[in-house]
């Protein structure tokens, strides 16, 4: 929309239903996650549509998001498989290949969220209860000690982490926000 004359700029088709959308760091490109296999890569400054992927293993996407230093993208699916890819290779290969796949969660994912400092991603599922995993994405290893067992938290519908990286906050379909320390980051 322009914030002039208040009026769409753009339409873009896609073959599929759009799922869930992220914008580039750098504003350049607008990637929509369907509620298929693609990902639709669209060009901010062309105006057009610049590559559509195949989400490698997913059946019907849920969610995308992009690391704040613009080096990775991670996709979530409704069958509970994350993706992380560089975010380079996703902007022009068909078929990007996927430097971690995690099935940790096997049920929808409905949020996806990377840290301040692109070092955490932090995914989550609303269809089973303490649902949510914490990844360290330079090394792709699922946190073991998150959450804690026996620690009820609900059904958890979104993750986001503070804009220092200091908390975690966790919404859930019951209604709260839990909100967790990251000691790692001394800012809030």
């Amino acid at each position: 929309m322009s914030a002039k004359s208040k009026e769409v700029l753009q339409t873009i088709q896609l073959r599929y239903p759009c799922q869930s959308l992220a914008f580039t760091p750098d504003s350049r490109y607008l990637l929509c996650h369907s509620n298929d296999t693609e990902v639709t890569v669209f060009s901010l400054e062309q105006k057009r549509i610049v590559n559509v992927f195949q989400d490698d293993g997913c059946v019907n996407g849920s969610c995308i998001a992009i690391c704040p230093n613009g080096q990775f993208v991670a996709t979530g699916s409704r069958q509970g498989v994350v993706n992380i890819y560089p975010l380079d290779e996703t902007l022009s290969q068909k078929q990007p290949v996927p430097l971690k796949t995690i099935n940790n969660l096997t049920t929808y994912i409905d949020s996806l969220s990377f840290n301040v400092t692109s070092e955490l991603l932090a995914i989550a599922s609303s269809t089973v209860k303490n649902a949510v995993k914490l990844i360290h994405v330079k090394s792709a290893t699922v946190f073991r000690n998150f959450p804690l067992p026996m620690t009820n938290m609900g059904h958890i519908t979104t993750v986001e982490f503070s804009p220092s990286g200091g908390y975690l906050a966790l919404g859930t379909k019951e209604s709260t926000v839990l909100l967790f320390r990251v000691k790692h980051y001394p800012n809030y």
